[in-house]
């Protein structure tokens, strides 16, 4: 058997968010296979990939407050198995796997001020793994120990001596770590069993004013050396683009059968014939460094280890090292200043790229109390789970019409092209496996193709089983990483299938738009209607209620997994019972029916599983298909009692003047509950709550109930993500939307130190700006201390994006030269132009329920668009987007009005 050297650096950093550089640099120079960062000082707030290297796997335990934390970085092929970890303690205990060795590598960070028992437990801790390989290594806080005589007058030491002679550990680090002056202490230690052999240690320059410290020890290769990871690509820049459409017009001429299963094969076996021969297939190594890392710095890198292994002169070393830091400081400089700011011109896909912070691969979760690590095993785990939401309904039963449909002319031709034309090429493929690129590539001669397998699948109610199949990845939302409850599926489904889909929910829209069957209260995933329209209604609501002193009481129902559980039957009984044609229904039928997923982590894919119910995550007919089913769920209220939805975020809230009004609330929720029942969906009891607003120091007092269980009273709620207090003040969700901006500015900041002004503006405006304006007509402040909040924020940014960080700046100044307006006078703007659309009828609100033209005659301050005022008895009422909006509309001049581009004038105007 052969030996393979492990390299491990420890050094504590004091700080690494604004180190990134430096660590780069170090970790470029030694390469080390774990690297352990004591003090890194980060919160939840900072992401992996805004400080570590991105090839590297990062387990980090961050401290609640300020400084302290740890971190463990891995290179690949270094396989980790997080262990219990030890409450209340700066530590990370890790299995890992190393050449087919199996070692335990405990990583500590020991506070100075600690008390001796916070070496106990680690100590207790240790006790699991007694006749492991252990690595214990961090920053102990123990200065003045004799590491060659062992002896100290520490308490600290004490512990740490017992934990050494128990697990069999010696200490390797005999140099100072830090040097302070006159001041020399051995603090950050590194401590190995003697199953551990062939160690070395040196002292290497750091990050911060302690030193950084190398093992470097031998281990057994018990495992084969893995291939270097490769990933295969069609290059269509040298595809044979004449011999294709030569291909593709062979094969058009034959193109026709009788089963849409065999006509979808046939086109499959037409796709991968070209692209099989006529595509050539390339082959690149996946890139794991930092997109600026380039040939010359890994051929450095290189020429850097094999001085190191040949023994070079320690001047040698020292001249290779600085060489090695100067090529990564100029590519890192080049790659910010000139590369990004092309993206951002020319390829804007990869400029976003680089800014978005990229999914974690799930490498192991915890199932029946065990952690998994195997993907296959991973991949099975997450499909059952996946799984056991769905539900088995078989209360009604559909049965497709047998008269034959063949009414497919709303299947164009140019239209499938259109599509065609639209597709994403960087989109992964889906369970066909035809590629996006070579779709779009030859848009007007396979859709020929999809023209005539559209029309069969149509007119004949059937669907190829590719189409019926999904692919889904797991993506972490929050939680524990190691809990599968804490992921959602994001679906893949075969492109082809998107664009019937497209085609069919046109229709499906058509139809429902003439008929005018969705009910006017669900603004989700409609034309005219966003949460901005749904939030602006509803909050003038509560602000009327409130303004005449009164109390609203508000339900924020909750359903659980409401897409994973509509059943079949029950959504194809309500599409026949509305009168869609035939042809729908039994396509849709067709669609919903024998549907299979399976679940890929990595290269490994799980086994297919039934997907006995809910309408189809990452559809394009899901969202619509949801609508249909949740619309009748607005009949069982009672009429005095109001409701709005948006896709399954259900409120219904009624005025209440006295206690019966509670009552027919209540009577509503119970309505609600039976529908649930009816209709197999679930209520989630512990996510529905109450918000019930009003100024009144002795409001009307109700408990609501779902079955047993009482519905929680809040002071605030987020509702389609605007925090609603319980008196209609903004302040709360002002802090929320400062905070959640300033928390992305220092992403960017970090992110983006180095680039220029022009790509750090248009990651501001993108990235933070969005999140300060989202809906905020809703919630445009008055108070002088929430405006300067939000303006607080984009002045700080402007002086991030010009550099300008002196006191004597002044960010107006900036502002002014730029052509940067303040957020108050955007908020200005965006109402504005709200109003205007809902004037002008562009929204699918009715304006009469709102404004209505102002009666009076005509002054020189009142023209013919001029609207009623709204009278308001409290400044909460009168600051709000209505009363408040007309006031600034009755403002403006007649000829903003007559003239075509209302918002330029509005915006020269508050310019």
């Amino acid at each position: 058997r052969t030996r393979k050297q492990f390299r491990l650096l420890n050094l504590n950093a004091q700080s690494v968010c604004n180190k990134s550089f430096a660590l780069e640099s170090l970790l470029l120079k030694h390469d080390p296979h774990v690297c352990v960062i004591t003090e890194t000082w980060l919160s939840d707030y900072v992401t992996d990939g805004e400080v570590f290297p991105r090839q590297y796997t990062v387990f980090r335990r961050d401290r609640g407050g300020r400084g302290g934390g740890l971190a463990v970085l891995l290179k690949p092929g270094i396989e980790a198995i997080l262990e219990d970890q030890i409450e209340d303690h700066e530590s990370i205990l890790l299995r890992l796997k190393c050449f087919g060795n199996t070692v335990i590598l405990v990583a500590v960070y020991r506070p100075p001020s600690t008390p001796p028992h916070y070496l106990n437990k680690l100590f207790d801790h240790l006790c699991k793994f007694s006749n492991n390989k252990i690595i214990l290594v961090g920053d102990f806080n123990v200065p003045c120990v004799d590491w060659v005589n062992m002896s100290s007058s520490s308490p600290a030491f004490d512990i740490i001596f017992d934990i050494m002679f128990t697990f069999d550990l010696t200490q390797l680090v005999q140099d100072p770590t830090r040097v302070c002056g006159s001041s020399r202490s051995i603090l950050d230690l590194i401590f190995v069993n003697n199953s551990i052999n062939d160690c070395s240690i040196s002292v290497e320059q750091g990050i911060s004013d302690h030193l950084s410290v190398l093992l470097l020890c031998s281990l057994e290769r018990l495992s084969p050396t893995k291939n270097i990871s490769l990933s295969a690509y069609k290059d269509y820049s040298c595809a044979d683009d004449t011999s294709i459409l030569d291909c593709l017009d062979l094969f058009l001429d034959s193109f026709s059968d009788t089963s849409v299963e065999a006509l979808w094969h046939k086109f499959k076996y037409i796709c991968n014939y070209c692209l099989d021969n006529y595509v050539p297939t390339k082959h690149k190594r996946k890139n794991r460094e930092n997109p600026w890392v380039n040939r010359d710095i890994i051929h450095m890198k290189r020429k850097l280890k094999r001085a190191k292994k040949s023994k070079s002169s320690n001047c040698d070393i020292k001249s290779l090292q600085l060489e090695l830091n100067n090529q990564i400081s100029e590519a890192r400089n080049n790659y910010f200043s000139c590369t990004l700011l092309k993206f951002l011109k020319q390829e804007p896909q990869k400029f976003w790229l680089y800014l978005t912070e990229r999914n974690k691969p799930v490498e192991q979760i915890k199932a029946n109390d065990a952690v998994i690590t195997d993907p296959g095993s991973i991949s099975r785990h997450f499909n059952e789970y996946f799984q056991s939401v769905f539900c088995d309904a078989h209360a009604l039963t559909y049965v497709p019409t047998t008269i034959p449909i063949f009414h497919s002319e709303f299947i164009s031709y140019h239209g499938i092209v259109s599509l065609l034309l639209s597709l994403k090429t960087k989109a992964s493929a889906g369970p066909d496996q035809i590629p996006n690129a070579f779709l779009r590539r030859y848009a007007e001669t396979l859709a020929h193709f999809l023209f005539k397998i559209f029309r069969l699948s149509f007119s004949s109610g059937s669907l190829p089983d590719d189409w019926r199949t999904a692919i889904v990845v797991p993506v972490h939302k929050k939680g524990d990483r190691l809990a599968a409850v804490n992921y959602r599926p994001i679906s893949l489904i075969s492109s082809s299938c998107k664009m019937m889909e497209h085609i069919i929910c046109s229709e499906l829209n058509n139809f429902l738009d003439n008929r005018n069957v969705l009910t006017s209260f669900q603004h989700g995933f409609r034309k005219g209607l966003s949460t901005t329209t749904q939030l602006a209604s509803t909050i003038h609501d509560f602000a009327q209620i409130l303004d005449r002193g009164s109390q609203v009481d508000v339900l924020f129902i909750d359903f659980s997994k409401a897409f994973d559980k509509v059943p079949h039957c029950q959504l194809l009984f309500k599409l026949e019972k509305l009168g869609l044609p035939h042809g729908l229904v039994n396509w849709i039928a067709a669609y919903l029916s024998r549907r299979t997923q399976s679940v890929r982590i990595g290269d490994s894919t799980s086994p297919r599983l039934p997907v006995t119910s809910g309408v189809p995550q990452g559809s394009v007919l899901g969202p619509i298909l949801f609508s249909i089913y949740i619309n009748d769920l607005v009949s069982v209220i009672d009429p005095s009692v109001s409701v709005r939805l948006f896709a399954d975020d259900c409120i219904i809230f009624k005025e209440i003047t006295s206690s019966s009004d509670q009552l027919l609330l209540d009577h509503s929720l119970k309505s609600i509950i039976s529908w649930c029942d009816e209709w197999k969906m679930e209520l989630n009891s512990s996510k529905t709550v109450l918000l019930r607003v009003t100024k009144k120091k002795q409001p009307f007092e109700y408990m609501y109930k779902i079955e047993d269980t009482p519905v929680s009273l809040k002071h605030e709620c987020k509702y389609l993500g605007v925090t609603i207090s319980d008196t209609l003040t903004w302040s709360s969700h002002i802090t929320n939307v400062c905070s959640s901006a300033s928390r992305k500015l220092g992403f960017i900041k970090r992110k983006l130190r180095k680039a220029p002004t022009l790509v750090k503006l248009q990651a501001y405006n993108s990235l933070v700006r969005s999140k300060l304006e989202y809906a905020c007509i809703v919630w445009d402040p008055f108070t002088q201390k929430d405006i300067k909040k939000l303006e607080t924020v984009q002045r700080r940014a402007v002086r991030f994006i010009y550099g300008k960080f002196s006191r004597l700046d002044s960010p107006s100044q900036l502002m002014l030269a730029n052509g940067i307006q303040t957020l108050q006078v955007r908020r200005k703007i965006a109402r504005l132009k709200f109003l205007f659309s809902l004037h002008q009828r562009q929204l699918r609100l009715n304006p009469s329920h709102y404004i209505s033209p102002l009666s009076s005659r005509l002054t020189r301050h009142r023209h013919q668009f001029s609207l009623t005022p709204i009278f308001a008895r409290t400044n909460m009422f009168k600051y709000s987007f209505f009363p408040r909006t007309i006031n600034d509309w009755n403002a403006l001049p007649l000829d903003f009005f007559i003239d075509t581009n209302f918002s330029e004038r509005v915006q020269c105007l508050c310019e």
